[in-house]
């Protein structure tokens, strides 16, 4: 099983938490990957306006449904090393993206708020 750190890391370079992961399913270590492919910042503005995102570097990235009508509504579409053949790509329900983005920005000590206003909204909704 792949190994994955997730730090906080201070304006001055220094790290005051580490925390090593180890995602059981290939749907969830891809998440993971591109949740650690992107700035928290970068990543809380685009899940709370609903907008993808894209590593070019490591071709890590999310994309939701108003970018591709192949991803059902409800959804978004992972992607790992620019997808197939020589990555891999996986839907899941976005709010299992948003419910792994709000412990990661809460095991990152970011502020996690506006992730967690989108899901009670979901939830009012739903």
């Amino acid at each position: 099983m792949e190994l994955y750190n997730i730090a906080t890391r201070h304006p001055d370079g220094t790290i005051s938490r580490h925390y090593e992961i180890r995602p059981p399913t290939p749907e969830l270590r891809a998440l993971v990957a591109v949740l650690g492919s992107w700035s928290d910042s970068g990543k809380v503005d685009a899940a709370v306006n609903r907008h993808g995102y894209g590593n070019t570097d490591i071709g890590c990235g999310v994309e939701y449904p108003e970018s591709d009508e192949a991803i059902p509504a409800g959804s978004v579409r992972l992607h790992t090393f620019w997808g197939p053949p020589d990555g891999e790509e996986f839907i899941i329900p976005e709010r299992l993206y948003l419910q792994v983005l709000e412990l990661w920005l809460f095991l990152s000590q970011v502020n996690r708020d506006p992730i967690a206003a989108l899901l009670k909204t979901m939830d009012a909704q739903a």
